[in-house]
């Protein structure tokens, strides 16, 4: 594969997917979801219903509470200056991750179409209660002038606009993010170049 299709094998047989200019992952196969990608190839929704939605959801599985991060990838915001565009950009995003959390909670309970191919969702959706699942929102945000300030500043007009959601699912109120990339590697959610 090429190192610009959107979503490759490692050596390792890992995931790695490329999106807004970032490699993620890697990520094991029994840990990630493709949402967007299941969400328009599954048969979950109907074509002239398809939601937008975030990226991909991840788990390290590494707790007796497991983590998930919803992740949605941008390579451009507008500035906070341009208030209309600037809102517009964060409603986009909010609305991309809480359809996720539903989509993610409509597998769960069998709420898609006796049609609809389940067979890539990760099996720690269907074998936990939701409640068994932290839930983290994440925006990760690769452009020059994204810096871990700016990051703060987005992330708490985002938290704004997500505010509902979080209170609806019972999630902390500080389960939103939004990363640049040196803190998204941080977060071992992204890397850098790799051999295939």
């Amino acid at each position: 594969m090429s190192l610009t299709s959107p979503v490759v094998l490692d050596t390792d047989g890992n995931f790695r997917l490329f999106e807004s200019g970032l490699w993620f992952g890697p990520f094991r196969r029994e840990c990630i979801f493709l949402l967007e990608q299941h969400s328009k190839q599954k048969g979950l929704f109907r074509k002239s219903c398809i939601p937008k939605m975030a990226e991909f959801a991840w788990s390290d599985l590494a707790r007796q509470r497991p983590k998930v991060w919803i992740v949605e990838a941008k390579s451009s915001i507008a500035r906070q200056e341009n208030t209309a565009e600037f809102d517009a950009n964060l409603q986009e995003w909010a609305s991309k991750l809480s359809n996720a959390i539903a989509m993610i909670a409509g597998v769960k309970v069998g709420a898609f179409r006796p049609e609809a191919d389940l067979s890539d969702v990760p099996a720690y959706i269907f074998n936990s209660a939701l409640r068994d699942l932290q839930f983290y929102l994440i925006v990760v945000l690769n452009a020059e002038w994204a810096t871990d300030t700016e990051c703060q500043e987005i992330q708490i007009e985002l938290r704004k606009k997500l505010a509902d959601p979080v209170r609806a699912w019972g999630m902390h109120k500080d389960s939103v993010y939004v990363y640049n990339p040196e803190m998204a590697q941080a977060k071992g959610l992204t890397s850098g170049e790799f051999d295939l």
